[in-house]
């Protein structure tokens, strides 16, 4: 690691906000934003050894703050949707708020979750540690919550995400970074064409509401199979189960369930950039922009239909309400850990 640089932003509801440039030995870069403790560039070079940033991000705070796609920032306190916007915790219904108000689901946190608020900072030699304190009733969630993302960004293209949470009662949590790529460049159109690799063998399928439901289902043989090298586009429109999401916006389960490991594999075909994904999570959720429309990101570029593709590491969607997935309850005083790592590759590396 080179240097960590910090700059104002602007002005946030809460107070000023702030971007930080991460920049190794070798000049590659990310930037961040104490906004939603959000990812707003990865730099990296292309086979041909131009720099090229692959995340899509908006410029403006009030273009953030209204932004509905959750480009590049922490999604909290629960990640993904919760049926009907509610659940039950030792025997007490929870209602937590919706996004919008005519869904059937809260999604991503609700209406003023992580990905909207003003988080604090603290840098280090290599990143930043941005924490949040969420309080008892906090869109509906028991508890008084205290989070912490650490970023780090070393010579070897590694982004590293840590998560760290402790909670003073029983509550649920699953976070995740909603950072969107195109490895060609966020300037350089769909995403459909990218080639995927995905180390998972089933998927959590969906209900009509696109709400996750119980089971799980065997890749093997269907549009969703990832197991080997597929392009995104390749299948995208041709069966059921797609058609409901819209595109591939769904969580698959990791083979291995211990320690931090390789999830998915994707790569750039102008760009010949490669990200790696790890973590130690159960599942990684495929997300491909089936929602942007004529959105517009960082220089004023057209941000339009699947023009990013989402790696969103986590637990299962729902899962507070599908007993057979793996629980996301955090127990008062336990501390919940996690680690994500995004690598990214040169066409000639």
């Amino acid at each position: 690691m080179k240097s960590v640089h910090i700059t104002d932003f602007g002005v946030h509801p809460d107070g000023s906000a702030h971007k930080f440039t991460l920049a190794n030995s070798k000049g590659h870069t990310v930037v961040l934003t104490d906004i939603g403790a959000a990812i707003c560039s990865v730099v990296v070079p292309d086979n041909k050894g131009l720099e090229t940033d692959v995340a899509l991000f908006r410029d403006s705070i009030d273009d953030i703050l209204a932004d509905d796609a959750h480009m590049g920032v922490i999604c909290g306190r629960v990640a993904g949707r919760i049926e009907n916007a509610r659940f039950t915790l030792n025997g007490t219904e929870y209602n937590v708020t919706k996004t919008n108000p005519d869904d059937t689901f809260s999604l991503h946190g609700g209406a003023d979750g992580f990905s909207k608020r003003l988080w604090n900072y603290k840098l280090t030699d290599s990143g930043v540690i941005f924490t949040l304190t969420s309080p008892d009733g906090d869109q509906g969630y028991p508890g008084k919550l205290t989070v912490s993302v650490t970023y780090s960004w070393g010579d070897d293209c590694r982004l590293v995400i840590d998560y760290s949470a402790v909670c003073d009662a029983d509550t649920i949590f699953n976070p995740t970074n909603h950072v969107y790529f195109n490895l060609n460049g966020h300037a350089n159109g769909d995403v459909l064409s990218h080639t995927v690799t995905l180390f998972c063998d089933k998927y959590q399928p969906l209900k009509e509401n696109i709400c996750p439901e119980g089971g799980m289902v065997d890749v093997a043989g269907t549009n969703m199979d990832f197991t080997s090298p597929r392009t995104i586009g390749e299948r995208i429109d041709n069966c059921e189960r797609l058609r409901i999401a819209g595109g591939y916006d769904f969580s698959f389960a990791l083979r291995d369930s211990e320690g931090v490991k390789l999830c998915a594999v994707v790569t750039g075909d102008k760009s010949g950039i490669t990200l790696k994904t790890y973590t130690d999570r159960p599942a990684v959720h495929l997300y491909t922009g089936n929602h942007l429309k004529n959105g517009i990101g960082k220089g004023g570029v057209k941000y339009d239909y699947r023009y990013g593709f989402c790696l969103e590491t986590q637990n299962f969607p729902n899962a507070i309400n599908l007993p057979d997935y793996p629980s996301p309850i955090l127990r008062k005083g336990n501390e919940f850990r996690s680690r994500t790592v995004y690598e990214f590759l040169s066409g000639n590396e």
